[in-house]
């Protein structure tokens, strides 16, 4: 899941591509083995946060996100939320990408903020950050960074996230962040990777 990309004069076969600006949008790179597909894309929720169906090497639905001023930020993801619910409810699925959001900014005062989108990932959907799982961290205390303001090191966030299924928890092998060459020239973010030993339990 790749988020501010050009899209490729030719799209390699299996690779999505979306976008209201041909030199600003979201694409999907699926690994050997995988086959991916556009979902059910609702024109009311936020153009950036798009449904996506997993057919093989197993049956998931995803959620890319790319969370993104015109729409508020985490607001819209929130809006995003409601409109893909029976999508999400369908199949096991995952919410992933750059939420541009964390804990530290909360603000009651706001329709919504990143706590209150992140519980309701885990009281409808039951789904949970991979990363907190697997390091145990809260919400707004993360020791490593998916993003650099400015690119510079001294302004570090944990923006990325991976919700996955509460029951994956237990097949979580690694989460990486990758912070180091060559990631650190080519974006302000990092790659955030899971790796799972899926089991029948999870399916």
């Amino acid at each position: 899941m790749l988020q501010e990309v050009r899209r490729p004069a030719e799209l390699a076969p299996g690779h999505i591509w979306v976008g209201e600006n041909p030199q600003n949008g979201l694409a999907v790179v699926p690994g050997a083995g995988y086959e991916v597909a556009l979902g059910p894309v609702a024109s009311t929720a936020p153009w950036s946060i798009v449904p996506l169906r997993v057919s093989r090497p197993l049956k998931l639905h995803l959620l890319m996100v790319w969370t993104r001023q015109e729409h508020q930020y985490i607001q819209g993801l929130d809006v995003a939320l409601s409109k893909y619910a029976r999508f999400l409810k369908a199949a096991p699925s995952v919410v992933v990408g750059d939420f541009n959001g964390n804990a530290i900014w909360d603000n009651p005062r706001r329709p919504t903020d990143f706590s209150r989108v992140a519980s309701r990932l885990k009281d409808q959907f039951g789904l949970v950050s991979a990363y907190h799982a697997r390091s145990g961290e809260a919400f707004g205390s993360e020791s490593q960074a998916t993003y650099y303001f400015w690119r510079r090191r001294t302004r570090p966030f944990h923006l990325d996230y991976c919700f996955v299924p509460a029951r994956w928890a237990e097949d979580l092998v690694k989460v990486s962040i990758l912070d180091a060459p060559p990631w650190d020239a080519l974006s302000d973010h990092r790659p955030l990777v899971v790796d799972f030993a899926l089991t029948d339990r999870s399916r």
